[in-house]
């Protein structure tokens, strides 16, 4: 079930969106195709080597005259040049999200964002109004401002990332953006302190600083202030703020370590850190950049956890544990550890919540599916007694059922095809049929395989529903929507619903689960995941008595 993940290649999934910090783009706006993106990067490196070459452009103003005024235009600056002989290269790395960007593509992006910083500084107002960088309508040094700010932000992003990992590239530009970001707060009038208003900035920062060598009281300064505010400033409830307190954690570790100052602290970041990536490392991507740089001294992190560790974190598989554990979110809001403490629903004890709050707010939501968990697990326990066969065999259908393993997870993903169309997880299902293997494997995850599954339209089999979960005709309609309502909270949480059948001591059962938006766009498509859901044979496709159309492959 688990060994083929490592067979799956990595693919774009998502064409990739627009966005931009403290600018709100217009209504329908669109990035250029990655089509025309990469044709454009296919030109680059010839241009590169025999440069853009002299280009004239008479720019039209809106009462009709020329920019020349009839005369011949004036050759434009190198910056301009590049950026009119390759535009939709620059629309697309100047407004994609940076995480959008495919990796093939980021070293041209980067070499794009420099030289659109130097158009953003080398070019007059006219000449930036002209080519329609400054509107009409915009205040010039408002303009650039936000053009500069996104510009640089998303270069350091690209320059910092584990593909590419050019720190003492990033750090001028980081420089830039923080001096940048120091005087808009004084022209607004904002005395809060630079590092606590915008810790993000301030991560990429420090850890630039870090990866660099730079083992002085600044850097342990900003980490310090980062720290504090990712963990108690309001931001703090931000979803970013996760990655930033892990990061801290470890950069803090190493610098307290080279500055040899404070070693109680260090030891207390160096502890943190150790057991934050034991319980969840095998899914931080980027953890050996951080932890196993080779230009940098041994790392305090890497030390404690030892080699062995790492070998165990290249094979990539992991425990239904550190599957359980990596799901862990609050039902309500969303908000994962550490930033807050989660506990386990009492009654189901399948869900988690942050807060007596979060627990009330979803009850009238949850409470249905929690008393229908518990009375699975008194039943599976009365059975125990009578047919401890057939007891433990309910016992482990309700944690395979309720586990967050590949088989209920990704494995769904693919089958919708979530990745192509994230509105499929509201309006299709997969329906699964399960068979009890109990000697295949001690691990719960491998004690059912899935013999046949297949997706289809839920408007196309709400009858075989009603009829397998006890309902009345016309409940199963209201019966999903509240499935659906009660694992959703926002446009970023796309649902996944599951209706599972099996031979006796297998119940119907209907679930229903939901995944970061985020998540679902950095994960890789499975073609193959009939091949993967299982240890053995793939799952077969199956057919339902109601003669529904399998529609896997329809959008």
């Amino acid at each position: 079930m688990l060994g083929r993940q490592q067979e799956i290649q990595r693919a774009a999934s998502f064409e990739p969106r627009a966005h931009l910090e403290g600018i709100n783009l217009p209504a329908g706006f669109k990035l250029p195709s990655l089509s025309v993106v990469r044709s454009e990067a296919q030109q680059l490196p010839e241009v590169k080597r025999t440069g853009p070459g002299e280009i004239r452009t008479v720019y039209v103003g809106s009462d009709g005259k020329t920019s020349s005024n009839g005369n011949p235009p004036p050759p434009l600056p190198e910056p301009l040049a590049w950026n009119h002989t390759f535009p939709n290269l620059f629309k697309f790395s100047y407004f994609a999200r940076t995480e959008d960007v495919p990796v093939d593509l980021l070293e041209d992006v980067i070499f794009i964002l420099k030289m659109f910083i130097r158009v953003l500084t080398e070019s007059t107002e006219k000449q930036l109004r002209n080519i329609g960088h400054v509107l009409p309508h915009q205040k010039v040094d408002i303009a650039k401002y936000f053009m500069l700010s996104n510009a640089r932000y998303k270069l350091v992003e690209h320059l910092m990332c584990q593909h590419i990992d050019r720190p003492e590239e990033a750090l001028p530009v980081l420089e830039a953006v923080s001096q940048q970001h120091v005087n808009r707060l004084k022209q607004t009038g904002i005395r809060e302190d630079p590092v606590q208003n915008n810790p993000l900035l301030y991560s990429m920062y420090s850890t630039a600083l870090t990866f660099t060598k730079q083992f002085t009281e600044q850097t342990k300064t900003m980490l310090e202030g980062v720290l504090k505010a990712a963990t108690h400033s309001a931001l703090a409830t931000n979803t970013d703020m996760k990655t930033v307190i892990v990061r801290a954690h470890m950069n803090l570790s190493l610098v307290l370590k080279q500055m040899n100052v404070e070693p109680v602290k260090q030891m207390e970041s160096t502890e943190w850190a150790v057991k934050w990536v034991r319980k969840n490392g095998k899914r931080l991507g980027d953890l050996e950049q951080f932890v196993r740089r080779s230009d940098l001294p041994p790392h305090p992190v890497y030390v404690a956890l030892g080699a062995g560790w790492f070998e165990s974190y290249h094979e990539g598989a992991t425990t239904a544990k550190e599957d359980d554990r990596l799901s862990k979110r609050c039902r309500t809001c969303g908000l994962t550890e550490p930033q807050v403490k989660l506990s386990r629903c009492a009654g189901c004890q399948h869900i988690f919540y942050c807060s007596k709050e979060c627990q009330k707010q979803n009850w009238k939501l949850h409470k249905d599916s929690c008393k229908e968990v518990g009375r699975a697990k008194a039943h599976a326990e009365a059975l125990k007694a009578e047919d401890p066969q057939e007891g433990q065999k309910a016992s482990d259908w309700i944690k395979w059922r309720d586990g967050s393993h590949y088989a209920n997870t990704h494995a769904l993903a693919h089958a919708l095809g979530l990745h192509r169309d994230p509105s499929r997880g509201r309006t299709h299902i997969v329906f699964r049929f399960m068979e009890y293997t109990p000697k295949a494997s001690k691990d719960i995850r491998h004690k059912f395989r899935v013999s046949h599954a297949g997706v289809f339209r839920i408007q196309d089999v709400l009858t075989d529903i009603e009829g397998l979960m006890g309902l009345d005709p016309g409940e199963g309609r209201e019966y999903i929507d509240g499935l659906l309502a009660d694992v959703t909270r926002g446009e970023n949480q796309v649902p996944i619903l599951d209706m599972s059948v099996g031979d006796d001591g297998i119940d119907p059962y209907l679930g229903s689960i939901a995944i970061p938006l985020s998540m679902l766009r950095s994960s890789t498509y499975d073609p193959n995941w009939r091949k993967s859901i299982n240890m053995g044979d793939p799952a077969e496709p199956v057919a339902l008595r109601c003669g529904a159309k399998d529609v896997e492959h329809v959008f």
